[in-house]
């Protein structure tokens, strides 16, 4: 049965909050008892990782035909994870939730318009690579 999500989200038939929305634990996500699970917002040292409030998200694989609920995006080839779609990557939040950004889904192809709510670099240090810089609208550049 489907229902609302406690973020707006997609409804997906499964219980659970969709993919790209709050978690505290994999069991809070959809599909927790197949492939889910939640980017904390704190790591095994209890150091800020910069998945604000939680980021629900779980498998796809591709050449099977395991499919992301909802609107997620399958991000990899063959075996990946589903992550939250959003419009207009590059220009900052979008659509995404606070705290997040609309990263291009696929770098190389300018011409495809299909975001993916990634963490804003500004949320904790350490986001971005050592080659990387922290850009003004949350972009690791």
């Amino acid at each position: 049965m489907c229902g609302s999500q406690p973020d707006g989200g997609n409804p997906t038939g499964d219980a659970g909050t969709p993919v790209g929305g709050p978690c505290e634990s994999f069991a809070d996500c959809v599909n927790a008892g197949a492939g889910a699970s939640c980017r904390t917002p704190t790591g095994v040292d209890g150091g800020m990782t910069g998945w604000v409030g939680g980021y629900c998200t779980t498998l796809c694989i591709n050449f099977v035909g395991v499919n992301c609920p909802g609107d997620a995006y399958c991000l990899g080839m063959a075996v990946g994870s589903c992550e939250a779609r959003c419009p207009n990557p590059g220009i900052g939040q979008s659509t995404c939730r606070a705290g997040y950004v609309c990263k291009r889904a696929q770098p190389g192809d300018a011409g495809d318009n299909s975001g993916i709510c990634v963490r804003n670099c500004h949320n904790a240090a350490g986001i971005c690579s050592d080659t990387q810089t922290c850009t003004s609208l949350g972009y690791c550049n």
